[in-house]
């Protein structure tokens, strides 16, 4: 289960007219209900966009990161230092984009930081256990 956070764009924290109906009221809705707005429906109940706590786009990008910088080197046959090089440019545009996801109110701080955490220990698994042999592109 993970917890639901409200939108974090400015158009989402609007308040709700209609607090006192939309609280849920049984164990039932507080578990299960999930309630989330879209510009197509402008239904009672729908004042959150239901962002959890997760960044799918710094899911993304971390993860691409960890593919350049497993397979880029086989790849290319980079030497020591151009890996280096490379590694920190790839770096820096992950937190490039980490910092814009924030800014552009996409996810909170909060969900792009256990992104940067839990992607690489997912991609480790990956790694360990599914693909243990490294495959060499020629």
């Amino acid at each position: 289960m993970s917890t639901t956070q409200p939108g974090s764009a400015n158009h989402y924290l609007d308040s709700n007219p209609n607090i006192e109906h939309d609280r849920p009221k049984t164990i039932h809705e507080i578990l299960f209900t999930v309630k989330g707005h879209s510009a197509s429906t402008a239904r009672t109940g729908r004042y959150n966009c239901g962002d959890l706590t997760f960044s799918g786009h710094q899911r993304t990008t971390v993860t691409t990161a960890l593919c350049c910088l497993r397979y880029a080197r086989l790849s290319y046959l980079m030497k020591t230092r151009t890996r280096f090089l490379f590694s920190i440019c790839v770096w820096f545009l992950v937190f490039i984009q980490a910092c814009t996801i924030v800014m552009a109110q996409y996810h909170y701080t909060m969900d792009v930081t256990i992104s940067f955490y839990l992607t690489p220990l997912i991609w480790n698994g990956y790694i360990t256990n599914l693909q243990p042999v490294e495959v060499t592109p020629f």
